[in-house]
């Protein structure tokens, strides 16, 4: 009887387990979900549907990391090796991300654009995977002050992607 009893148990564990991290990073799942409605949408008007993606991903984020500009500076400067030596960047972030937000959905200086934020997210990953290797328990400024969300793999993913898909924008510029 207690064999089915401890079955029951892990089965429940890894269900909650899963639903669990569900919940904890629902605010980045909401995100990339109406930034992707986003996308589809301003695809229909001719914004390349990446563009619209990545811009409208920016855009939310920045803005919730402006309702607490101070406590995201330093929450961000905990991780990010640039704004842990740079309050001005760690500042600054939140209106880099506005800044290339309005970029791709405005189609403006492309190539900078990109590289700017292949270069932004991959400054982010160097001090993500560094906190990954520590094992070091750090929250993540990524949604602002407002969620508790762990620094780990999400969030090098997040970086990761955003940065692969500057580079596929970059390489495929001109190919119609």
């Amino acid at each position: 009887m207690s064999g089915s009893c401890c079955a029951s148990h892990k089965t429940e564990t890894k269900t909650t387990v899963y639903w669990d991290k569900l919940v904890l990073y629902r605010p980045l799942i909401v995100i990339l979900g109406i930034s992707t409605c986003a996308g589809i949408a301003l695809s229909v008007h001719g914004v390349p549907l990446m563009n619209g993606m990545m811009g409208a991903f920016l855009l939310f984020l920045s803005s919730l990391k402006l309702f607490n500009l101070n406590g995201f500076a330093e929450g961000f400067a905990r991780y990010d090796t640039l704004a842990r030596y740079s309050r001005t960047y760690a500042l600054l972030y939140p209106l880099i991300e506005l800044g290339l937000g309005c970029f791709y959905l405005s189609g403006g200086f492309p190539i900078i654009t990109n590289m700017m934020t292949v270069l932004v997210m991959s400054i982010g990953s160097i001090g993500v995977i560094q906190i990954i290797r520590s094992r070091t328990s750090v929250s993540c400024a990524c949604v602002g002050t407002g969620f508790n969300l762990p620094v780990g793999f999400v969030t090098l993913a997040e970086n990761t992607v955003m940065a692969l898909m500057a580079l596929i924008n970059i390489t495929t510029m001109g190919v119609h």
